[in-house]
């Protein structure tokens, strides 16, 4: 091996390395938790603007005094959306952000409303920037604003700049003070909602990203704050939400002027007093379970992780430390079944093992949780002028009500459309005949009506995650069910004539094998500029992978697509960037992920097609109607999806986990963990809410019959020789970790019910467990591989370069 590659392969094992111990140590601190459970649900708050200013001066009441906002979610939150809506307002302008728009940002602030220095504000996108006022996206203050003195803050004058510029510093949460505030966040991290527009209905809405101190530590939201007796409590936070009319704080008109637009920041303090403020709730961020407490590593697929970190802090009760890992579904199965010391007898899965797979082992099947795969999507209103009057009025607002069939999806999947490919197919004949995108595809628009009049935007693709799953497998069976779309895949034209992108026909997506991936094949490159030094992008840079499907989501939250394609000549050295995410009033994004990703950012799903034709939603009566049309599997009791089952009442893209263990090398102490989890899963962990140990939002809770199965295999475990029964000795345990021999009984004691304040029963300095410990030696270790890795890599890939 040459010198470069060698290096570059050194680079890559010191990434890994890194990238490992920063996930587990992300996974001790986080998913481990001992934290009480909250007994109440977070109910939406509503707040009439008029009733929080009752004795408004501004001279934009008139204007705001009709609104009304609610925000569905303000407790118990974490990393997540939530949504924001409001009636009763006036149309924004039309086109730009000129007046009667809604601004929103996150603060921090302890025990009384936030001040505007504690605000996250100020980092808008350049194109969003461009579409406001001139100070209205701004921390600047104006000496025109009656309210602000001049001479009464000095504090606030930016050092070395001209006598009359002003401008809140951002203070962050140690209490430190910087106008250089781009310093700690930017427009790719800040989760400040610029302008949000009301439409013609007097109606808005916004799915609002919340941010713990993890995404946002300078704001420290869900972190800890420690009282003066020891004791400790989530920090909370604020969301506050500037509503903004037609008139300047001394009254000005700006409508007269030209561009006519509201031009003073949201921080300016006449339109600080027209605000709404939100106290915001939090889950604790970083919490570990009872000190010197046993361990047990369980593995499985995404679809039950939102649940399993869910439930942590529950199963801390148990007296047992549960670390979940998130792998694919053919690995879980494999790790079963794996002679490897330290293998996970317990995985959570979709399908079980093969009887080859399971040959000589005796594994229980448990049901767990009912979930769905959705196509989630981000969407607004952007009609041309002659649209349907009835439509244009929603201009700006979200889409609501988007379709998808079989053949669309297999369209986006296979970069079918040249807006999915490098130089947008230009030189293939195939692909220069076909639409453009999705948007200008007959089928859609037959679909959706209200996209007949669409401005020329396109989503970025359909956003999926990297790797294999059965959930994968599970979207290209639907794909496969419609005669229509198998055809497609198959190298048929569709009812209009567009063809599958030539590069996917070789893969034989419509053949024997169903596929378990979502493979990108089309390996052409385009430079977008004359510069010789641009190499060309390809498809992997302008239609990523993203990590997972909770990646997905959240890039769907954020309308970002990662796309790459954007040459900038003056970088050292010269490189592809990113572009920033779409604006409101034009965004246009779709991922795959699943139900509880879906609902965590608050995000709109599409209602499907069925292999009848039949439109459907992955409602909780359409999910549950699937499941219990499973069909039965190889394995007695286990049912498997079905997504080509006609009936006409299903969501085809149902799922149903199970907790599948492997009881002939276990030992007693495993047994009575892997009980306390199913006790916990059927017990406490199907009581759906948003608080730590409930059932999250976008799963379904079980069926009786389900729960009944759970316990009696929980129970079944009690008599460890009894369920080894069938066993091969090449596969039986013949001791326990602890000594004890694994034909005794256990005896399981019931779970105990959590208390509810974390404020005198969190963990101190004093109870922090050693993992806390190891997790921050992983952190300190990990990150700083994370960033040589790449260096190594990069210098490397140089010295290749120019050797």
């Amino acid at each position: 091996m040459n010198k470069p590659q060698s290096r570059i392969s050194a680079g890559l094992a010191v990434l890994a390395i890194g990238a490992t111990l920063v996930t587990t140590s992300a996974i001790t601190l986080i998913g481990s938790s001992a934290s009480a459970l909250a007994a109440a649900d977070s109910e939406p708050v509503t707040i009439r603007w008029a009733d929080a200013h009752p004795d408004s001066t501004s001279v934009n009441a008139d204007a705001l005094g009709g609104l009304t906002f609610t925000v569905d979610q303000t407790a118990h939150l974490g990393h997540q959306g939530i949504s924001v809506t409001w009636d009763g307002g006036i149309p924004t302008t039309s086109g730009e952000y000129g007046a009667n728009y809604v601004q929103m940002m996150q603060c921090w602030g302890d025990s009384s409303e936030p001040t505007p220095d504690q605000c996250q504000w100020g980092a808008p996108t350049a194109t969003l920037e461009n579409l406001v006022g001139s100070s209205a996206a701004s921390r600047s203050l104006s000496t025109s604003d009656p309210l602000f003195v001049a001479a009464d803050n000095a504090a606030l004058h930016i050092p070395g700049q001209p006598a009359d510029s002003f401008a809140y510093p951002f203070t962050n949460v140690r209490g430190e003070s910087t106008f250089n505030y781009l310093s700690v966040f930017d427009s790719a991290t800040s989760n400040e909602v610029t302008a949000a527009r009301t439409g013609e209905d007097g109606t808005g809405s916004v799915i609002f990203e919340v941010q713990t101190s993890l995404e946002a530590p300078h704001l420290g939201c869900g972190g800890e704050v420690t009282q003066s007796d020891g004791s400790w409590y989530p920090r909370s936070c604020w969301l506050v939400i500037v509503p903004r009319g037609d008139h300047e704080p001394n009254g000005d008109d700006p409508m007269r002027s030209i561009p006519p637009r509201v031009t003073q920041s949201p921080l300016s303090p006449s339109n600080w007093a027209d605000r709404i403020v939100i106290p915001l709730n939090f889950e604790p961020v970083s919490q570990s379970c009872a000190l010197g407490q046993a361990e047990r590593r369980v593995v499985g697929s995404e679809i039950i992780a939102d649940a399993f970190t869910s439930w942590q802090p529950g199963l801390c009760t148990t007296g047992t430390t549960y670390g979940y890992s998130m792998i694919g579904d053919s690995e879980a199965r494999a790790q079963l079944v794996s002679k490897v010391d330290g293998a996970s007898r317990l995985a959570f899965v979709s399908n079980p093992l093969s009887a080859t797979e399971s040959a000589g082992t005796k594994i229980l099947y448990a049901p767990v949780a009912r979930s769905a795969v959705v196509f989630a999507y981000n969407i607004d209103y952007d009609l041309l002028s002659d649209a349907d009057p009835d439509v244009f009025q929603k201009n700006g607002t979200r889409v609501r009500n988007l379709v998808l069939n079989q053949r669309l999806v297999a369209k986006l999947l296979t970069q079918s459309y040249p807006a999915d490919n490098p130089g947008f197919g230009v030189g293939d004949s195939v692909l220069e005949e076909n639409p453009t995108s999705m948007i200008t595809d007959p089928e859609f628009v037959d679909l959706n009506p209200d996209f007949e009049r669409w401005n020329t935007s396109y989503p970025q693709g359909l956003m999926v995650g990297i790797g294999s799953a059965d959930a994968y497998r599970d979207v290209w069976r639907w794909v496969r069910s419609s005669p229509a779309a198998l055809a497609f895949l198959n190298g048929s034209p569709d009812d209009w004539g567009m063809r599958i992108n030539p590069e996917y026909v070789p893969l034989a997506l419509g053949g024997d094998v169903v596929s378990s991936t979502f493979p990108k094949t089309d390996l052409s490159i385009f430079k977008s500029t004359s510069d010789a030094a641009e190499p060309g992008f390809g498809t992997l840079d302008m239609r990523p992978y993203f990590n997972d499907m909770q990646d997905t989501a959240y890039r769907t939250l954020r309308a970002d697509g990662n796309v790459k394609s954007n040459w900038d000549p003056y970088k050292n050295p010269p490189a592809y960037k990113a572009w920033p995410a779409q604006e409101p009033g034009h965004r246009l994004v779709l991922s795959i992920t699943n139900s509880s990703s879906a609902a965590r950012y608050g995000l709109d799903v599409a209602r499907i097609t069925n292999v009848n034709g039949d439109i459907v939603s992955p409602s909780t009566d359409a999910v549950n109607a699937a499941i219990s049309r499973f069909v039965p599997s190889d394995v007695s009791g286990v049912f498997v999806s079905n997504p080509a089952g006609e009936e006409a009442d299903i969501y085809p893209l149902a799922q149903l986990v199970y907790a599948a263990i492997n009881v002939c090398p276990i030992d007693a102490a495993t047994a009575k963990d892997y009980q306390k989890v199913l006790a916990y899963a059927a017990g406490d962990g199907q009581n759906q809410g948003t608080a730590r140990g409930m059932l999250p939002n976008g799963y379904i809770p079980l069926s009786d019959a389900e729960r009944a199965r759970t316990n009696e295999i929980s129970e079944s475990l009690s008599n460890l020789k009894s369920a080894k029964a069938g066993c091969s000795p090449a596969t039986e345990s013949t001791s326990s970790s602890t000594g004890t021999s694994t034909t005794d009984t256990i005896d399981v004691a019931p779970l105990p019910t959590p208390t509810q304040t974390p404020a005198t029963t969190g963990p101190t300095a004093d109870h922090l467990s050693w993992m806390t410990s190891i997790a921050g030696f992983g952190f300190a270790a990990g990150v700083p591989m994370c960033a040589i890795g790449p260096i190594m890599i990069r210098r490397a890939r140089r010295v290749s370069a120019e050797s």
